[in-house]
C-alpha cells in the first residue's frame, strides 16, 4: 500500500536504531518558570504566546502546549501556535481537577492537518497537595544519552 501525496508513513519505532529513553518535559523546581532563563531573553513587551513559542522554536527547543484542557485552550488558542511540535495529551497534576485528558485538541489540531505528536506529564510542583511524581511521562527512542539525540528524537515525533 503506497502512501498518498503530502501523508507521511509511520516508522515503527521497536525496529530502528537506538534505545527508549524514559524521561519527563514538563516538571518544576525551585528555579522554574523563569528564574533560570538559561540565556533565552524573556518575552520582550507586546510579544505574545504563540510569538514566543516560534522564537523558542527557532533557538531550537522542543515546543509543547503544556496542560490545555486545564487551562481551557481553545482550538482557536492553539492554532495560533503554529511552533508546537506536540500536545500535552495528559497532565497528571490536572487530573484532581478532572481536566486531565487533552487528546481530544490534539485531535482536532491533526484533523487540520497539524503535524504533532502527543506525550504525558506530571507537571511536578512537588508539593504536599499534588499527585507524586513519576506518574506520566514521555519515551523516545535515540542513540546516545545526550541533549541533541534526545532533542532530535523528540521532534522527529
Amino acid at each position: 500500500m503506497s502512501a498518498g501525496p503530502g501523508s507521511r508513513r509511520a516508522v515503527p519505532p521497536f525496529g530502528g536504531p537506538g534505545r527508549f529513553w524514559r524521561g519527563n518535559l514538563h516538571t518544576h523546581s525551585d528555579r522554574s518558570d523563569g528564574a533560570l532563563p538559561l540565556g533565552f531573553a524573556p518575552p520582550g513587551p507586546g510579544e505574545t504566546g504563540p510569538a514566543l513559542a516560534r522564537r523558542a522554536r527557532a533557538a531550537g527547543a522542543f515546543i509543547g502546549l503544556a496542560h490545555p484542557a486545564a487551562s481551557l485552550l481553545t482550538l482557536a488558542d492553539a492554532e495560533s501556535v503554529n511552533a508546537a511540535h506536540a500536545v500535552e495529551v495528559y497532565n497528571a497534576l490536572a487530573a484532581r481537577e478532572e481536566r486531565a485528558d487533552s487528546w481530544h485538541l490534539c485531535d482536532l489540531l491533526l484533523g487540520r492537518g497539524r503535524r504533532l505528536s502527543g506525550y504525558a506529564a506530571d507537571d511536578a510542583h512537588f508539593q504536599p497537595q499534588d499527585p507524586p511524581g513519576v506518574a506520566a511521562w514521555v519515551q523516545v527512542c535515540a542513540g546516545p544519552l545526550d541533549d541533541a539525540a534526545l532533542l532530535a528524537a523528540l521532534k522527529a515525533g
